[in-house]
């Protein structure tokens, strides 16, 4: 008993004094710090509008980014209810599992739509995005005869911060191997090949 008396009379005391150091540090660490409230300041973020475009750099200019393609549609004065119009085909590259192989699926699709049309010469309108790294491509396909009744196939490229820009028509649609950069690209073996009145590409897909 008296060793346990004589025990407590000196763990006892060195362990209040533990306690009470802890209790210190703990309250001189609340003092530096303080309640997260404390610091935080509340500020009214200004809300998105339409009517401010935000702005990306380009070395030494500068392009207002959203500002469409000119105002003027890739369409033009063309009578779509003349066409068959098909869903737009998009950009894959980003998408994973099963959402990218509906995608690639949905692209082949589109490759058949352009070329059967060519091929029964009936009027048809798609669009198809294409990847980039700062902005999302989209290029207007139309299968139709010209003002002078040749077939053809236009294509406008629009792209959000320039104005839209006419490609050279094509007079010829084939379907041909993929490149290496096109299969890394499409993940196809197979893509069209658009070709001028020489029979030179000018374009694939």
């Amino acid at each position: 008993m008296k060793r346990l008396r004589r025990y407590r009379s000196i763990v006892y005391p060195r362990f209040r004094v533990l306690l009470f150091c802890l209790a210190l540090g703990l309250s001189l660490v609340w003092m530096v710090k303080g309640p997260s409230s404390l610091y935080e300041i509340p500020i009214n973020l200004p809300s998105a509008s339409t009517n401010v475009l935000p702005v990306i750099s380009f070395k030494n200019w500068e392009i207002p980014y959203g500002a469409g393609s000119g105002g003027r549609s890739a369409v033009e004065n063309r009578d779509l209810s003349l066409y068959d119009v098909a869903p737009e085909a998009k950009n894959c590259s980003w998408m994973q599992n099963a959402e990218r192989g509906e995608c690639l699926i949905e692209r082949q699709r589109a490759r058949q739509f352009i070329y059967e049309h060519w091929r029964l010469k009936k009027r048809g309108y798609i669009s198809v995005e294409f990847s980039c790294a700062d902005c999302d491509p989209i290029v207007h396909y139309f299968i139709e005869p010209n003002e002078n009744g040749t077939w053809r196939i236009a294509s406008t490229l629009e792209d959000d911060r320039f104005p839209l820009h006419k490609w050279e028509d094509a007079f010829d649609v084939r379907y041909r191997r993929a490149t290496a950069r096109e299969r890394e690209a499409e993940s196809s073996s197979n893509v069209l090949s658009f070709l001028d009145r020489s029979g030179k590409e000018i374009d694939s897909f």
